[in-house]
């Protein structure tokens, strides 16, 4: 917070220019205020002692109590190594240790790490972490197998419900027969519950269905998977199935978004037992899932296997997220 660069009369210096930062930035103080508050924030080489940090985080802990938004930041856990004695070191340590512990006021967890070459495997990780709480949903139905189309609707907003009260993000583009129950019990879920930002928790892109030159349409369409696919860690598969000329057939766009989200590493989830689309799928990756664990394979396998009622697939679905996670 030291001012723009290219208007050096507007940087930060005195004692006097801080003491009048929130009055004669007051827009930036409040942009960054709202960020603080709706966004998770990672401090990287940052010390804390930028006295207009702590006032904005400051006012944020008064307002919002117990309930503001968790952040995070790094720092190099202190060595014997940098110091010449044993008391030194200690007084280092302990000093650290206060600074954690004042951070936790702010809601802001300290992540500590040996050297600083360690930050990027750590950030890596955060990153790995993070994206498999994103879920990209594929999918299309014209018809349902041996269900009622009830009891799939049942189901998806079954699952959209708790895939918000767990803190998952749905991204969609609006899959057929699919993604319209799955995103109201996500939306029932977000707004009743009062459970955050709408953006925290489902991302839907409805497919440009009017474009009128065939050959333009499908580059789009396939830019447009891309750019959701990418967003996600997970990509979840179910059902799989398009009416053309009276016929139903496999939906072929299911397939791509397949091979797209295997393109880009995505953790790949389709649940067989709903059949058509999901169930190739399933029976592909079933022959090649050497390296993983046996809990892995035994939740990857009760996907596949057939359930009287859709219904039962929630409770599964969320059993096979949860290795996931568990793995990460």
């Amino acid at each position: 917070m030291h001012g723009d660069v290219e208007h050096p009369d507007q940087a930060v210096l005195t004692k006097d220019d801080y003491e009048r930062y929130a009055t004669d930035h007051a827009p930036f103080v409040t942009a960054l205020s709202g960020d603080l508050v709706s966004r998770t924030f990672l401090f990287l080489g940052f010390s804390f002692k930028d006295p207009n940090l702590d006032y904005v985080l400051s006012r944020i802990r008064i307002h919002m109590e117990r309930n503001g938004r968790r952040h995070y930041c790094v720092l190099r856990q202190v060595q014997p190594r940098d110091f010449g004695s044993v008391d030194e070191f200690n007084y280092a340590k302990i000093k650290q240790g206060l600074a954690i512990e004042d951070l936790k006021r702010f809601n802001i967890k300290t992540l500590l790490v040996d050297d600083y070459a360690d930050i990027t495997e750590l950030l890596r990780a955060i990153q790995a972490g993070y994206r498999k709480r994103i879920i990209f949903v594929s999918g299309s139905a014209e018809v349902f197998g041996d269900w009622e189309k009830q009891d799939v609707e049942e189901f998806l907003v079954d699952l959209g419900r708790i895939l918000v009260d767990r803190d998952y993000q749905i991204v969609s583009g609006f899959g057929w027969g699919i993604s319209n129950a799955l995103l109201s019990g996500a939306t029932e879920k977000i707004y009743n519950e009062r459970k955050g930002h709408f953006d925290d928790f489902l991302i839907v892109r409805p497919f440009p269905r009017y474009v009128a030159d065939p050959s333009n349409r499908k580059e789009i369409w396939t830019r447009y998977r891309q750019d959701m696919i990418q967003r996600a860690g997970v990509a979840l598969f179910l059902f799989g199935n398009k009416q053309v000329n009276g016929e139903i057939v496999l939906a072929d766009g299911v397939v791509q978004e397949f091979e797209l989200a295997q393109q880009y590493g995505l953790e790949l989830v389709p649940v067989g037992a709903t059949g058509f689309v999901a169930e190739e799928l399933g029976k592909k990756m079933f022959g090649n899932l050497d390296g993983r664990s046996r809990e892995y394979v035994e939740a990857f396998k009760r996907l596949q296997e057939p359930v009287e009622r859709p219904q039962e697939l929630s409770s599964r679905i969320i059993e096979f997220l949860d290795q996931l996670n568990a793995r990460g």
